[in-house]
C-alpha cells in the first residue's frame, strides 16, 4: 500500500523577497508515506546514527545501507562507541536539502542496534566505509519506527488566498 503525502503544516513564513515581492511564496511541510521514506533511505549514501554515549546525546556520520527493515552500518571496533550503541535504542537520520530549489527532506529511523555478525548473518552487505580503516564492527538497527517530510515552496499569485496548481 502506497501512502499519499499530505501537508501538515506551515513552516516559513511569507517571503516576498524570493517571488520578486509580486507573489507570496511559502514554504510547506508534507508528511512521507513508510514507502517514500524507505526509498529515500536506500537512494542517500550518508546518515547519521544518533545515541547516547553516556548522559549526552551524540550523531555520528556514517555510510550504510538499507537491508529490508535494518539500517546497517560500521563502527571502529577500538572506539567506545560500539558499547555505547549495541543493544540499545537509537536513531538515524538522512536529509537532503536544496538552497537553490528550497526544497529538501528529512527521514528519521527509530529501533534497537544490534552487532552482526558476518558468519551468522551471511546476508550482511558490504557496506562502504566511511572513513577507511580496520573492518571494525557491523551494526544493524532493527527499524521499529520511520517518519519523514518533505519541505517544498508553494507560490500564491498577488492577492491570492490559494496557492497556484
Amino acid at each position: 500500500m502506497r501512502c499519499t503525502p499530505c501537508v501538515v503544516r506551515q513552516v516559513r513564513e511569507t517571503d516576498d523577497v524570493a517571488t520578486g515581492g509580486g507573489a507570496r511564496s511559502d514554504l510547506v511541510a508534507r508528511s512521507l508515506g513508510e514507502a517514500e521514506c524507505q526509498c529515500r533511505l536506500r537512494e542517500s549514501p550518508i546518515g547519521r546514527v544518533v545515541y547516547l554515549d553516556g548522559t549526552l546525546p551524540t550523531a555520528l556520520p556514517v555510510s550504510y545501507s538499507l537491508v529490508g527493515s535494518v539500517v546497517m552500518f560500521h563502527l571502529d571496533a577500538e572506539w567506545g562507541t560500539v558499547h555505547a550503541v549495541v543493544d540499545q535504542l537509537a536513531a538515524f537520520e538522512v536529509d537532503d536539502y536544496d538552497s537553490e530549489s528550497r526544497t529538501g527532506w528529512t527521514i528519521l529511523v527509530r529501533g534497537r542496534c544490534r552487532r552482526i555478525d558476518d558468519h551468522a548473518d551471511h546476508w550482511v552487505p558490504s557496506v562502504e566505509r566511511l572513513v577507511p580503516g580496520d573492518d571494525g564492527v557491523v551494526v544493524g538497527l532493527d527499524v521499529d519506527g520511520i517518519v519523514g517530510r518533505q519541505i517544498e515552496p508553494v507560490t500564491f499569485p498577488p492577492g491570492a488566498l490559494e496557492p497556484t496548481r
